[in-house]
């Protein structure tokens, strides 16, 4: 399962994403992948000690809907899955 630890700067708000069964923090890579140039790798790590390691969520309206895309705080890059 994965739990959300919140995390308050400059009023902001900002999330580490940890797995607790393998007690790993999702972090995205400071490389990108090799099949596009924009495209970062995100992966478990064990230390959570940057802000590559951080997500904020932005709001989206779709329809009647809202949803939230989730970016790293360092890259400013959304989350794809």
């Amino acid at each position: 399962s994965w739990k959300f630890i919140t995390l308050w700067e400059n009023n902001r708000v900002y999330f580490k994403i940890h797995n607790t069964k393998y007690n790993q923090y999702l972090k995205m890579s400071t490389s990108t992948c090799n099949c596009n140039a924009r495209d970062r790798v995100v992966y478990g790590g064990n230390s959570a000690d940057s802000t590559r390691e951080q997500w904020f969520f932005q709001p989206a309206k779709y329809e009647n809907d809202v949803l939230f895309f989730i970016y790293n705080r360092e890259f400013n890059d959304a989350l794809e899955l």
